[in-house]
């Protein structure tokens, strides 16, 4: 009797053990769903290369942020849209930036949605 009560808590503790691989194998699929949705937005920047100025045009239904970076990760430019606008123009001599290449990133929610090469050619 002791023997079937030790197996059937061996057997409901190893389906509980199942239980949370399959919630968890679940919730990854759910995420790189979401994540799939999240990069069919439309997302351009350009000129590229630019010298004085650049768009950066992405739509989106809800608030997001505009954020420009250097390779060592240090933010230069950042603004916020809440209006749902779909482009921004950002003037690349009024942020100094100089010549080389930075990263443009989409942010939506604290999460980066996009991410774009940026370079910059001053004259």
């Amino acid at each position: 009797m002791a023997f079937e009560i030790f197996s059937i808590t061996k057997i409901i503790r190893e389906m509980k053990n199942k239980i949370k691989i399959i919630a968890a194998v679940f919730f990854v699929a759910l995420t790189l769903q979401v994540s799939a949705q999240n990069t069919s937005k439309s997302f351009d920047v350009y000129p590229n290369p630019a010298s004085t100025w650049v768009t950066i045009d992405y739509e989106s239904n809800s608030s997001y942020s505009i954020s420009i970076q250097n390779l060592l990760g240090s933010e230069l430019y950042k603004a916020e849209n809440n209006s749902f606008q779909s482009k921004t123009i950002v003037d690349i001599a009024e942020l100094n930036l100089q010549s080389g290449m930075y990263l443009v990133k989409i942010i939506e929610n604290g999460v980066t949605i996009k991410r774009e090469r940026l370079i910059i050619k001053r004259i």
